[in-house]
């Protein structure tokens, strides 16, 4: 009984933050799923999609094109770093506050 009382009470507790500073998380969260949903890796010079990434993953024949797909498909946290890096330092500020 003890530690599901403390389950729900740390459950609810992240809860209980600030709304402006839980908002900002929730849009950032949002901005990154929106960026890896859009992000289109270039192998080739053509821009595929993650389906046409996985096809040339297990069936090419070529191991120079399924290193560069590998490669490709990984650049998208360059373009999501900054706002991960921005969430951690939210999370944790809120997480100090708590």
């Amino acid at each position: 009984m003890k530690r599901q009382l403390e389950i729900l009470f740390l459950s609810y507790q992240g809860s209980q933050a600030d709304e402006k500073k839980l908002e900002a998380i929730i849009h950032l969260q949002t901005q990154i799923e929106k960026k890896f949903a859009t992000f289109r890796a270039e192998v080739q010079g053509k821009k595929c999609t993650d389906n046409e990434i996985k096809k040339i993953l297990t069936d090419s024949k070529s191991s120079n094109e399924v290193q560069e797909a590998r490669l490709a498909s990984k650049t998208v946290s360059n373009e999501v770093a900054d706002d991960v890096i921005k969430i951690v330092k939210m999370r944790n500020e809120i997480a100090r506050e708590l």
